[in-house]
């Protein structure tokens, strides 16, 4: 990776960067449907213990990268597992190994 980059848990303070790396995904039609709910939804998740955003920030606070699961568990071996809801990594920063990263560090 061409900058350092520091992979962390997201905090409420990181809810802007969030959303923004979320509607350089999303489709202009998708966008207006989900305006609401892309901040409502990590703001729930980071509120509620069982899931977990980790984000990927440089050195200047630009949010790069994200990954985000919930725990549960798993019925066949009875055991706790981490079910993966979105990794999306800024389209320049793609390519880099940052999306493998990401949910490397959130399933540790």
């Amino acid at each position: 990776m061409p900058e350092a980059v520091v992979i962390r848990p997201a905090t409420r303070a990181d809810l802007p960067g969030l959303v923004s790396l979320h509607r350089s995904v999303v489709s202009p039609c998708e966008e207006t449907v989900n305006r609401d709910g892309q901040r409502r939804d990590p703001e729930l998740m980071l509120k509620n213990g069982r899931g977990r955003i980790l984000i990927a920030n440089i050195a200047d606070g630009t949010v790069v990268g994200l990954c985000s699961g919930r725990l549960t568990i798993q019925e066949a071996e009875g055991g706790p597992a981490v079910l993966i809801e979105d990794v999306v990594v800024r389209e320049d920063w793609r390519g880099q190994g940052l999306g493998e990263l990401l949910i490397h560090r959130l399933t540790e």
